[in-house]
Order: C-alpha cells, then structure tokens, then sequence
C-alpha cells in the first residue's frame, strides 16, 4: 500500500501522487509481466535486507512502458530487524538503457566486420596458392564452413566465365 508519493511521479511514472495512493496495488498492476517474477523474488529475498535496488519496465498511464529503477530502503527499528516499510525514490533510466543497447549492437557489429576481414584475409592467402579455379572456390568454401559462416556451401558450375554459383545455408 503507498502512503505517500512526491508529485515528480507523474514525471516519472504518468500517474499523480494522489492516484498512486489512492490505488491499491497500482504499481504491481504496471509492472511489465515479464519482469513481475524477477521482482517478486528482490521483494521476498530482501525482507531482511536494509537495501533494496532493482530495474523494471514500468508502463506509464499513455500506455508506453519505461525502464525504471527503484531504490529502497528499510528502518532499522530498535530490536534490530529490520521494518517492513520500504523508503525509496525511481528514476528513469530510459535513455541509459536505450544507449547500452546501442553499445552493444555496435560491438556486435565490430566483431561481425573483424571476423569478416579476417576471413577475406584467409580466402586471400588461399588464393594466392590455389592452383585452379576449382581449388580457389574449394579453399573459399571450406573457409566459409570452418569459420562458422554456413553449415554447407555447394558452388556449381557457372554458365559463363563472369559468374559464380553458390547455395550456402547459414547457421540458425
């Protein structure tokens, strides 16, 4: 049950302070179902923790959903345990997440380009040895396989001198 929230929540959240405390349940029935059980689980893990942090899609009241992060806390009541009222504050970190991803779709992609060259480079030297047009596409096709590109690679006869013909299936 939320007693009290500061008026940044609509910023935050969408919802105003008096909606969050008049609705019982509401932060729960925001949650983005996939991450309802990682949270449940923070909760009931942290019931003797003073600190408890965790980051959450959270759907506004427009519908969208952000990615938030709450981090709360607990008193320390006078036995020594800890209360089961929680003191915290949210922050939206939307953006912090949305370049993260990108970092690391760019790092996969940095990868994928450095394998790549460094598979061209291998096919390169295979040409340089390759006694005949069969023993060049041969060489590029086991190195295609034994790099992990494809499963298979077939190369065909061509029609004319100009062309290459491949099938090739890929790794699913």
């Amino acid at each position: 049950v939320t007693e009290f929230c500061g008026s940044a929540v609509i910023d935050v959240m969408g919802f105003s302070a008096a909606e969050f405390v008049a609705t019982p349940g509401l932060w729960w029935q925001c949650l983005h179902p996939e991450d309802v059980r990682r949270i449940k689980k923070a909760f009931s893990e942290g019931t003797d923790k003073p600190r408890l942090g965790f980051d959450y899609r959270f759907q506004r009241k427009d519908g969208r959903y952000r990615w938030l992060r709450s981090e709360l806390r607990r008193r320390i009541l006078p036995d020594g345990t800890f209360s089961r009222e929680l003191i915290g504050f949210t922050t939206d970190i939307e953006e912090s997440i949305q370049r993260e991803a990108a970092r690391r779709k760019m790092e996969i992609e940095r990868m994928r380009t450095e394998r790549t060259l460094e598979t061209v480079s291998k096919i390169q030297q295979r040409m340089l040895h390759a006694t005949s047009v069969a023993e060049l596409y041969s060489e590029a096709c086991q190195t295609l396989v034994k790099d992990g590109y494809y499963q298979w690679v077939v190369i065909t006869e061509p029609k004319n001198s100009d062309e290459v013909c491949f099938s090739a299936v890929t790794h699913q």
